[in-house]
């Protein structure tokens, strides 16, 4: 991608600086909600629309599905959705494992008779406690007759983990101490000396978060009256945008430069 940047149009927009609140901190978050997930779009039923499936259970009828999760805090607490479908004329179901926590998405039977669903759909949502790395999901259809099919659409994620930085980038946000009048106190830990810390929760006005070192975390404070979103990351590990040539213009001088994959 090119992209064409002038430099005579007077000071273009500039990432602030945010300071850390004076209050005293009502919550501690020493935690953060990691977010992950597994979803393909390849099946649709109807050859039309706009929903998806990733695969298909039918000949194979175990799957497992494992994410990359960075270390839980104390009480190894994640939260899992499943997005699920099943073509059957009979009731089915699908069966979900993480360690020795199980549970089940019941899936109604669907008419045979013309304009009749397709198949039957079904969220189900699980909260776990106890888990241990790595975080590793079996997948089981439980088919009732020869012809039944079930369709996994999504399995998403939401992990508990201690708030660390371990290199290259964290984005990382705090539900838990949302609340009117909140002040949340952030400690990063290992971070000092290794990472800025940006608060991205508009990505169209960011801010430089003016934390300060405590041993050898990064610690600060602000308003926690919404979920807000942060990144940290290592300035030496960013990928550089180098410049290519300039092109002169009657109105213009136009600098232009190659964008690679990095932080912005």
């Amino acid at each position: 991608i090119s992209y064409f940047l002038t430099t005579d149009q007077g000071s273009g927009k500039r990432v602030s600086l945010k300071q850390s609140s004076n209050s005293v901190a009502s919550d501690i978050v020493d935690s953060y909600d990691y977010y992950t997930f597994f979803e393909e779009n390849n099946i649709n039923l109807i050859k039309s629309g706009r929903q998806w499936f990733s695969q298909i259970f039918d000949v194979i009828l175990n799957k497992s599905y494992t994410f990359d999760v960075p270390a839980l805090s104390a009480g190894g607490e994640i939260k899992v959705r499943s997005v699920t479908a099943a073509k059957s004329n009979e009731a089915s179901t699908f069966s979900f494992t993480v360690g020795s926590q199980s549970w089940t998405a019941v899936h109604s039977p669907v008419s045979l008779y013309t304009d009749s669903p397709v198949a039957s759909g079904n969220s189900s949502y699980k909260s776990l406690i106890g888990v241990s790395l790595p975080v590793k999901i079996d997948v089981r259809y439980n088919k009732t007759t020869s012809s039944s099919a079930g369709y996994l659409d999504l399995l998403d994620v939401n992990a508990r983990c201690n708030l660390k930085f371990t290199g290259g980038q964290l984005d990382f946000r705090d539900s838990r101490s949302r609340g009117a009048g909140h002040i949340a106190g952030y400690r990063l830990f290992d971070a000092a000396g290794k990472a800025k810390i940006w608060e991205v929760t508009n990505p169209l006005n960011a801010f430089v978060v003016a934390a300060s070192a405590d041993a050898n975390d990064l610690v600060f404070k602000l308003s926690s009256d919404t979920v807000r979103q942060f990144i940290a990351f290592d300035e030496t590990k960013i990928r550089q945008t180098p410049f290519v040539n300039l092109v002169l213009c009657k109105k213009y001088q136009i600098r232009t430069c190659t964008l690679r994959q990095g932080l912005i």
